[in-house]
C-alpha cells in the first residue's frame, strides 16, 4: 500500500509527462498495483533519457 501512495505522488511530481500520461501510469498504479510500481520503476529511468520525442530504432 505504500509504495502505490509513493508511486501516484511520483507520478504526479513528474514534470516530463503530459497530463494524459500522468492519467495513465495513475490508473494503471490503482488497477494493477503491484504490477504497475513494477512498470514505473523500470520506465522511470528511461523518461529522464528521452527527449520527449518518439524515435524508431533501426535495427539492421
Amino acid at each position: 500500500m505504500g509504495s502505490v501512495i509513493w508511486g501516484v505522488f511520483d507520478v504526479i511530481r513528474e514534470d516530463r509527462l503530459d497530463q494524459t500520461a500522468k492519467a495513465l501510469w495513475l490508473l494503471l498504479l490503482f488497477v494493477l498495483p503491484l504490477f504497475g510500481i513494477a512498470a514505473w520503476l523500470y520506465a522511470k529511468p528511461r523518461l529522464a533519457n528521452s527527449d520527449n520525442s518518439l524515435r524508431l530504432r533501426n535495427t539492421l
